[in-house]
Formats: structure tokens, sequence, C-alpha cells
């Protein structure tokens, strides 16, 4: 369940390890409809926990040899224009220090910069409070749809059906199969992966199967075209915020929300735009008389420690897979390893260990200090 990021990457990488495996896909929606396409289409590097960094790297493997791994013409207009992650406090600056440690132990080329070092990178930054921030070139952006479109198209030609617009409304255990519901229909399966991120719990929950996931809304806007005035992808924890420019001249910037904000609160909307153009500007005043397009959201899901969770529930045959912020960048490599733990029953990579869905009941909780 779910064709997202997450959802078509597991069904490649099933595909990959059993071609004889017959796989069906439902996703309530249309191609790039839900979280998908609401992506900011940011990658890096540049994490705190080992397993993170593990998992970023061999993800972007495969975004650099997409062409040729899912015959996928073009690629993925990977960008590698590197993230500026911005300290504005001894404390943040401490983190990025200990965090770029660990990064170049893993073989991660970033590099710790003086405020000044940052506006050589970054010119026309605000200076005034800066302390100082973390760089790594290897990191940049992809085309989101274009990465979707890659998994799509390689799920097909290995034979798996995906059906759109095909919301599943329950699942129900039957004689060591699976009963799928649909709203015009139902099918059987011999085992089940709910890739449906911050809406898990709706298909968990009715199986007595309680995870701890949460959603908030994340928000993003785009220019007008203009000339380069944005170098790399720019990250403030204090604000939030993130700023990148695209090819053609746009400007993308996203931030939280936050719990504030409810779907339907009629100002909503315009108090985020003033808080995000602020805090944009505050960053870089160069962007001050750029006409904004458009605007939109889209949900994140939330886990209590703001990793990734994967693995196969309570319930035998029935998996699941949540991103926490993090299904666009990480997608190639959760993909992977779940497809390892549904036809063997176990994965041995690094990251397979700490954030399985086990380690909520046990309180063996692995925070990130690098989530923005």
């Amino acid at each position: 369940m779910g064709a997202g990021f997450v959802g078509l990457a597991v069904a490649w990488a099933l595909s990959l390890k059993d071609p004889n495996l017959r796989i069906t896909i439902f996703d309530e929606g249309d191609f790039a409809s839900g979280g998908a396409g609401r992506n900011g289409s940011g990658y890096r590097l540049q994490w705190s926990r080992d397993f993170n960094i593990h998992l970023a790297k061999d993800s972007l493997e495969v975004f650099e040899n997409c062409e040729s791994l899912l015959d996928y013409a073009g690629g993925v207009e990977l960008r590698q224009i590197g993230y500026l992650i911005l300290a504005h406090s001894p404390e943040a600056m401490e983190v990025l220090k200990q965090s770029v440690e660990t990064q170049r132990r893993f073989g991660v080329p970033s590099e710790i910069l003086t405020p000044s070092e940052c506006n050589g990178i970054q010119p026309g930054l605000r200076l005034d409070g800066l302390q100082g921030g973390s760089f790594c070139w290897m990191d940049g952006t992809a085309s989101p749809f274009k990465w979707l479109d890659a998994l799509n198209r390689a799920v097909l030609r290995a034979g798996a059906v995906v059906h759109w617009r095909r919301k599943v409304t329950g699942i129900t255990p039957r004689n060591g199969t699976y009963r799928v519901s649909l709203a015009d229909g139902e099918i059987n399966a011999a085992k089940v992966v709910i890739c449906t991120d911050w809406a898990l719990p709706e298909l968990l929950e009715p199986l007595g199967i309680d995870l701890p996931i949460a959603r908030e809304m994340k928000g993003a806007l785009i220019t007008e075209a203009f000339g380069r005035v944005v170098n790399t992808v720019l990250m403030a924890k204090r604000s939030g915020i993130g700023i990148k420019q695209l090819d053609r001249g746009n400007v993308i910037i996203t931030r939280s929300r936050g719990d504030n904000f409810k779907d339907y609160e009629a100002n909503a909307w315009r108090n985020w735009l003033t808080g995000c153009a602020s805090a944009a500007t505050e960053l870089l005043p160069a962007l001050r008389d750029v006409a904004v397009l458009r605007q939109w959201d889209g949900y994140i899901s939330l886990t209590p420690d703001m990793q990734p969770a994967f693995g196969e529930t309570e319930i035998k045959g029935v998996y699941a897979v949540v991103s926490a912020y993090k299904g666009f960048m990480l997608s190639p490599q959760l993909g992977r390893i779940m497809a390892d733990i549904v036809t063997d029953g176990s994965s041995d990579h690094i990251a397979a260990s700490p954030l399985a869905l086990s380690r909520f009941k046990s309180g063996k909780l692995v925070p990130e200090a690098l989530t923005i």
C-alpha cells in the first residue's frame, strides 16, 4: 500500500530480489499526488548518526547511477551543489562539530566553516549571530518527480501492477494469508507491506497494532525566476528553514508549519507565508524583493525520535515503513532493506536494528541531532 517514494522503492527492490514475485501496489491518489509531489527535492549526507549516514550514502549511490540501474534515460537531475547548515548558537555549533567528526569517520567529505567561510560559499549571508556552519559538496538536490517516475517505470517493467485511485480500507488475516479490502472489491495476499507513511495507523490500529506515528504540516513556496543568488542548499536549524535555487532561477523555500496551524484555518497560509518570508530574508537579505508565485502544504510523518521505522509488525506477514520526513532521500536504501526483511526475514544493513519498529516498545529511541 502506497506508491510514493518508499512504496515503489520497496516494490522495485523486491522485483530485483525475486523476479517471480507477484507484486500489486495500491495508492488512493494519482501519481505524485501525495507527499511525493510536495517534496523539497533535497538530499544530504550530513547526519549525526552512523546509520543515517550509511543510509544516505547508499541511497546517493543509486541516485548517481539511476540511469543505468533503472534504465532511466537522463537520470534524475542530480545537482551536487552542497548543503550549508548554519548554526546561530554555541550549542548548535557544537552539534555540527561533533556531527562532522562522525561523518568524516565514514568517508563523508564534510567540513566545519567559520562565518566568513560560510559567506564565501554563500555570499550575502546575514552574519549577525552566525557562529559558523558545516558544508558537504556531495549533498544537493534531485528531481523527486523523475525519481518517482523512474521507480514506477521500473516496477511496471518488472511485471508489477500499480493501481492508482484505489484506497485500501482494511486488512484481515485469513489462514496465513490476508484479505485486502478496497472500496470496490478485495484481493488476497501472501504478505502485506504498508508504506502509507503518516497514515499508517489507519490500517494498523484495526489490527491491534499501535505505533506512535503522527503527522505535521510542512509548507513550501516557490518564487519567480531571477538571477543566481543561492549557490547551495541553505539550512538553518534555528528557524527550521531550507532554501535552494533551481537551475531555471526559481527559489524554493521550505519550513514547518507546526501544530498550531489547522488544516482549514482561514489565515493559516498567510501567517505561515509571513513567517517563512521573514526567516528567509533574515538569512539572505537579497531575497526580500523577489515575488512569490505560489505556496503549498503537505504532511510529513513524525516518530518519537524523528527517525524512520520499518520491519515486520507484531502480525507475521504484515510489514510497515514510515519515513519520518526522509522518504525521498533515503528511499533507495529503505527499499533494499525492506526487500531483504520481506524475503529473507532480516537485513544485515547497519540501520536495520536501531530503526526497527520494535524500538518504540523497548524504549530504545535513537534521536538524530541534525533533524531540521
